[in-house]
């Protein structure tokens, strides 16, 4: 009787590390199906560090009862090792460059600055964190996603950042109850500016030429689709996430499932077209590619726009990097890519300042010659 009861919990054992295996890897390399195909697999990436989590507290417990159960997690290990580093980056040696060495690096910031928090911007130009933070950074070319203001509003802000005489806003999105702007701020003249054309009711992306001392660079500014969660559905979220309430959890999961899927599905056209643009620039350009891409590092956006190119943060980067900076969604979904022209020195996304919805990320890099 007892040697039956050991060989059905011997056997459950099995399958259920098994199973959490299957769901790490799984869920490591979904961001490869396209959200068109399958829209419901496009959330499965989101749940890759849980399974990962889970794949090692499983690892710890079959050590204990049947080591011989843990070659799967090693396994999994090497097979996910590409998705752990790029959820988790350990360089550990990686720095931003020295006063001397400076000279030789654009610094490059990317920040979705939620309207510059214009509610602390009045009449009387009061302090903006937002614009004192880019202003402070010693960034080269910023980039920057969710940046519309009213006309009075803007002119305080190209004002407060006229260490950057170049500058574009472009209004973005179709809707006419929402009003979403790219803009780019550059030390270096900005040659030529180019909206990229795909169906958003309130996103985008803008494409400009830069001339860096002699040499023409590539930056696509985006801004894809937004999820577009409700305060309301915010909370459902952080609620499934901590209070684990069985009679809600079904139809809340199945709600917030169909509204992530939904726009995963849109914002994977607009994926398409971008990675079409970049393909066509990467080889007559050093390139940049960055932005609020609203997806986790091992999504299908992140994929797809990553194809050829190297994520700064993956490259250069330590820890998650977390740059949405709402309790309960942990993920890095902002990014700076470039091609194989540019050597990439340092890459951080900064926690030192919340006003917005999201932490800024910049990077050090230097045109390969």
């Amino acid at each position: 009787m007892n040697f039956g009861i050991k060989r059905l919990l011997v056997k459950c054992l099995f399958t259920a590390n098994a199973c959490i295996v299957f769901l790490c890897i799984f869920s490591a390399y979904s961001g490869h199906i396209s959200p068109a195909d399958f829209k419901y697999l496009s959330c499965m990436p989101m749940t890759f560090p849980i399974f990962l989590l889970l794949t090692v507290v499983a690892g710890i417990v079959v050590l204990f009862f049947k080591p011989l159960y843990a070659t799967m997690q090693l396994f999994c290990l090497v097979i996910c090792f590409q998705q752990i580093k790029a959820v988790i980056p350990y360089n550990f040696f990686s720095n931003e460059p020295s006063a001397e060495e400076r000279k030789d690096y654009i610094k490059m910031l990317s920040y979705n600055v939620h309207g510059f928090a214009a509610e602390t911007m009045d009449e009387n130009d009061s302090v903006n964190e937002i614009i004192d933070y880019i202003v402070a950074s010693d960034a080269d070319i910023v980039c920057l996603q969710e940046a519309g203001l009213e006309n009075h509003k803007l002119a305080k802000v190209k004002e407060k950042l006229k260490a950057y005489p170049y500058h574009s806003e472009l209004p973005v999105g179709e809707s006419d109850k929402i009003f979403n702007s790219i803009n780019c701020f550059s030390r270096y003249p900005i040659v030529y500016i180019n909206k990229v054309d795909y169906q958003s009711e309130s996103n985008g992306s803008v494409l400009y030429k830069i001339l860096v001392d002699g040499d023409t660079i590539a930056v696509i500014n985006n801004h894809f689709e937004s999820n577009r969660l409700t305060p309301a559905e915010k909370t459902t979220y952080k609620n499934i996430i901590k209070k684990h309430d069985v009679n809600t959890m079904p139809s809340d999961s199945k709600m917030l499932l169909g509204r992530l899927s939904n726009a995963a599905v849109v914002r994977s056209e607009q994926v398409d077209i971008v990675a079409n643009l970049i393909d066509s620039l990467r080889h007559s350009y050093p390139l940049i590619v960055c932005g609020d891409f609203n997806d986790p590092p091992n999504s299908y956006t992140h994929c797809r726009i990553g194809e050829n190119l190297t994520d700064c943060h993956t490259a250069a980067g330590k820890g998650f990097g977390i740059s949405y900076n709402q309790r309960g969604f942990f993920f890095r979904i902002d990014n700076i890519m470039v091609n194989d022209k540019w050597d990439v020195k340092y890459c951080k996304v900064d926690n030192s300042i919340s006003k917005s919805d999201h932490n800024p990320i910049f990077a050090y890099l230097k045109i390969r010659k």
